[in-house]
């Protein structure tokens, strides 16, 4: 989204605000990932795939400004294609985390809960929890405060 910064700057009289541009990248994201999800703005019911242009439809017909929209739209489908689509087609990873991140949080998986029996979109689940890291984070924790001292309220 930093990168197209100058772009859209070029194209807007003002500097973009970049809320709804983030709101549309991760709908985005999430809308080609779970494409038969099923969705509903005020009450019309369609499949995931369809909402980020609904919301731009939506905008549009409350006359709205929707170029931020399409921005995050952009930045999305770019993300999209270099996480999801070039490994599978190219065999090869392009775009991954980096290695200080993994190094300091580690590589957790998420799993989702195992009693997932609710059916619509109105029913509350109960969320999945995340394992904890494979691979340590490291050797060090925080910082030794060496292994002398006294407890709160002994003396």
């Amino acid at each position: 989204i930093v990168v197209t910064y100058p772009i859209m700057g070029m194209l807007l009289p003002a500097p973009p605000v970049f809320a709804r541009t983030l709101m549309m990248f991760v709908l985005y994201v999430w809308s080609k990932r779970h494409p038969t999800a099923p969705t509903s703005i005020w009450g019309v019911q369609f499949q995931a795939i369809y909402l980020p242009f609904a919301q731009i439809g939506l905008s549009i017909a409350m006359g709205g400004m929707f170029s931020d929209m399409i921005h995050g739209i952009i930045c999305g489908h770019l993300f999209y294609f270099l996480v999801d689509v070039v490994p599978i087609v190219y065999q090869k990873d392009v775009l991954h985390t980096p290695q200080f991140l993994i190094d300091q949080i580690g590589i957790g998986a998420y799993v989702p809960p195992a009693n997932n029996t609710a059916a619509g979109n109105n029913v509350w689940s109960p969320p999945g929890r995340v394992n904890p890291p494979s691979d340590a984070a490291g050797p060090s924790r925080g910082h030794s405060w060496g292994s002398s001292g006294q407890r709160l309220g002994s003396g």
